[in-house]
């Protein structure tokens, strides 16, 4: 009986952070991959059986690694919460021989020994997983983000495969190792978890990378062959368990690697009265007065009013207004801290809209900003 399942943390990566990460509200896609150090199962697990043929065969080695490809898909809200999907596809393999000028002895699936000049093996596992997964940002630095997060795994489809062979004259005797080849193929479901943490540093505001590492659990159930019969445990010398026992994978262990962060806002508003609105409300609570637009601002040189840059400029001053105060607890603080989020918020709406705006609509706009930052 064989067992596998899927995943990485690998885990993981996941999407959550607040003001390098765009706007408080967003769809994020985040592909990645990862490497898992694989643990070692129970007395039924594949390496086992590698384990008692590296008794006769000098470079029997076991399957120790897992490479993971997927992706965390799924909407962030307020900032830190993340909850989605994850798309899992792990493999893991290993295949070693032992070649002699004389021969030498070793079982193969047998309780009489076999000699011969030339063995081989070769075995692995697949699997395509996916299931729920939640994260949640605990530091947010900015550009610097540090999430901590759990996900279910179920393991739509496992497969398993075994082959292995031998020859009493060499590697080139095609015939013979014809002849002598065996090989196993199952496949079954699974289920299991995660827990994961990612790291991540944002290169613009919907754009980053990071840091993943996660500790997963993941067995498969019984395996089958292609008749539905369970594949049970036979160790190198062909002997079964009393009672037999399936044959099983353990994907269960320490699991580390990249993900990209790729993050779509679906807050911002395509339209410019709908950000202009948003910054009105802005404006209000931070008791600055009425609208954006209640006291038209002529551009300073009569031209395009202030640039893109300019507004950027004060972005930043805005993040840095709320860093100053994320870590006091105070009820005025958070308060506080919350009108520059969404400030934050507002501004980057106007970023992505300040060519559609006129010279004397970024000019008030500006001062309305500048006003709120400096009350």
């Amino acid at each position: 009986m064989n067992k596998t399942i899927i995943l990485a943390f690998l885990t993981i990566g996941l999407s959550s952070s607040v003001f390098a990460r765009g706007s408080s509200s967003s769809v994020f896609v985040d592909p990645y991959f990862s490497m898992g150090a694989l643990s070692l199962g129970g007395p039924s697990d594949i390496n086992y059986k590698i384990l008692d043929i590296g008794n006769d065969i000098t470079g029997a080695s076991k399957i120790s690694w897992g490479r993971s490809f997927g992706a965390f898909m799924g909407y962030r809200f307020k900032h830190r919460y993340n909850v989605g999907l994850i798309i899992d596809y792990t493999t893991a393999k290993t295949i070693f021989s032992e070649e002699g000028a004389t021969a030498f002895s070793f079982y193969f699936d047998s309780e009489s020994i076999k000699t011969g000049k030339y063995y081989e093996f070769s075995g692995g596992f697949s699997g395509l997983a996916f299931g729920p997964a939640f994260y949640y940002t605990v530091y947010n630095g900015g550009k610097f983000n540090f999430d901590l997060g759990l996900g279910i795994l179920y393991a739509t489809k496992v497969s398993y495969f075994e082959d292995k062979t031998y020859s009493t004259i060499g590697s080139t005797d095609t015939a013979g190792l014809t002849q002598h080849a065996k090989s196993i193929s199952g496949t079954g479901k699974g289920f299991g978890f995660l827990l994961g943490t990612s790291s991540a540093y944002y290169f613009t505001d919907y754009m980053g990378i990071s840091f993943d590492l996660a500790y997963k659990y993941l067995k498969s159930n019984s395996l089958t062959d292609a008749n539905g019969t369970v594949i049970d445990y036979i160790d190198a010398k062909g002997v079964k368990d009393s009672p037999s026992i399936p044959l099983s994978v353990n994907l269960s262990g320490l699991y580390f690697g990249l993900s990209l962060k790729v993050e779509f806002d679906i807050a911002s508003s395509s339209s410019s009265a709908k950000t202009d609105a948003k910054t009105t409300e802005v404006s209000k609570t931070s008791d600055t007065g009425a609208g954006w637009e209640d006291t038209p601002v002529a551009a300073p040189d009569g031209g395009t009013g202030p640039s893109i840059d300019e507004l950027r400029d004060i972005k930043k001053q805005v993040q840095r207004k709320w860093n100053d105060l994320r870590n006091d607890t105070s009820a005025d603080a958070q308060k506080t801290a919350d009108r520059y989020r969404r400030l934050y918020d507002v501004v980057t709406k106007l970023e992505k809209d300040w060519d559609q705006f006129t010279p004397q609509s970024k000019a008030a706009k500006v001062e309305k900003i500048k006003a709120i930052i400096n009350k």
